[in-house]
């Protein structure tokens, strides 16, 4: 018969040798791309946009930084191979960014893009952290599956790969969901408003809490944007504010151009384009609208003002998938907040006396996003399947918990939905 204790020590010391493996794989990986043989592989990266950015805010860019034309330019500079506007990956964050990406220009495009990939790794760091610690309570073991799990974690690599800021916006989350469950709601608040990073991010977080009232959330969400909003005002005026409103919505209309695939990502309105056979956004705008309402909805129907492991872990399950397909643009790199949501449902299960019933969807939703780095279009639409699935399994599953409760405790009943 084996010995588990054995078993358990020779899981461990694997697993702590592939952890380590992989780290070693992400760390060496931004000293490949320095090597001089390899700058075409760059060329293709997310990062083109924000250097391109950080360029234009260093030679004081302004009025009309989100011109089309005028990041064109810019990027055909560093990037002489490009051939017409098509080819450009337009810089579509808000104005406020240029602080962060200014000093990228200083340094040439392959030495910026070494020192933005050593940033998301130290933040990756601290995410790592912060996911570990919803399993303080577990044994080294489960934790060190988890890590391995966040390690290999697909939108996690394309994140690093892309040079892109979704580990930041992942970090925010978390760092909301701590701030929440200790009643720091005025830190939620702030920490929430830096998904203003991606605009169609704030605004489910934004209604859930002002329609739940919860006015100290409100107020820090509301102090962080205005701050930002500030920000961005400062760094390229009036004149660039209006440019980046104009700039988003010919992105939203553009159709298959400038890096974005509308057909082709993890959200309603693109499994509605497919359906369509569209790219035209009038043709799906109601529709749209009414699909999106309808997953608020189940939100509001999900969320209460409770803080207990088994509420909570679920709420913000559902308050990040209603976010993520509800949102006008989403890609692979986005879906690293979904890494949030397989630990909540995860650390859901484990607190239940049966813990089968949920493995199938955190398994399901695990798997898909690991092989969509094969098939990208066609398992982008499966992800966001799947999202809708387990946003419906979490609705199901709120309203039993809420009747055990009720069993329970008579006196936790809630009386009303909002």
């Amino acid at each position: 018969m084996l010995n588990k204790p054995i078993i358990k020590t020779v899981l461990y010391y694997l697993l702590s040798g592939l952890s380590f493996t992989v780290i070693c794989s992400m760390v060496i990986y931004p000293f490949l791309v320095m090597m001089p043989q390899n700058r075409g592989s760059l060329v293709g990266k997310d990062f083109r946009a924000y250097y391109t950015a950080g360029l234009m805010s260093e030679h004081n860019v302004r009025g009309n930084f989100y011109s089309l034309q005028t990041q064109y330019l810019w990027q055909k500079s560093f990037v002489p191979e490009m051939n017409g506007l098509i080819t450009l990956l337009p810089f579509l964050n808000p104005p406020f960014m240029l602080v962060l990406l200014n000093p990228l220009a200083k340094v040439s495009f392959q030495q910026a893009y070494f020192l933005w990939s050593l940033v998301n790794i130290f933040i990756l760091v601290g995410l790592s952290y912060f996911c570990l610690r919803l399993f303080a309570n577990r044994e080294k073991l489960m934790k060190l599956f988890i890590l391995f799990g966040l390690l290999l974690f697909a939108p996690f690599w394309e994140t690093l790969i892309q040079g892109q800021l979704s580990f930041l916006l992942t970090l925010a989350m978390i760092l909301s969901f701590y701030f929440w469950k200790y009643d720091k709601h005025f830190l939620t608040g702030l920490c929430l408003s830096i998904l203003f990073i991606k605009p169609s991010f704030i605004l489910v977080p934004f209604f859930l809490f002002f329609l739940k009232k919860q006015w100290s959330i409100v107020v820090g969400f509301i102090a962080g944007i205005s701050f930002l909003c500030i920000g961005s005002w400062l760094v390229v005026g009036q004149h660039g504010v209006e440019g980046y409103i104009h700039l988003l919505v010919t992105a939203s209309i553009a159709g298959n151009m400038y890096g974005l695939h509308p057909q082709a990502e993890p959200t309603i309105k693109s499994i509605l384009l497919l359906l369509f056979h569209t790219y035209d956004i009038g043709k799906i705008l109601w529709l749209w609208i009414s699909f999106s309402l309808v997953c608020f909805f189940l939100l509001l129907r999900t969320w209460k003002n409770d803080k207990s492991n088994q509420q909570s872990f679920i709420q913000w399950s559902q308050l990040i998938l209603v976010m993520l397909l509800t949102s006008s643009h989403a890609n692979l790199h986005d879906m690293s907040l979904l890494a949030l949501v397989l630990l909540f449902l995860l650390q859901y299960m484990l607190e239940q006396k049966s813990k089968v019933y949920m493995l199938p969807i955190i398994l399901f939703l695990y798997s898909t996003l690991q092989i969509s780095i094969f098939n990208y279009g066609v398992h982008m639409r499966i992800i966001a399947i799947g999202m809708i699935i387990t946003m419906m399994y979490i609705y199901v599953l709120k309203i039993l918990l809420d009747k055990r409760l009720s069993v329970h405790n008579p006196s936790n009943r809630i009386n009303e939905i909002m």
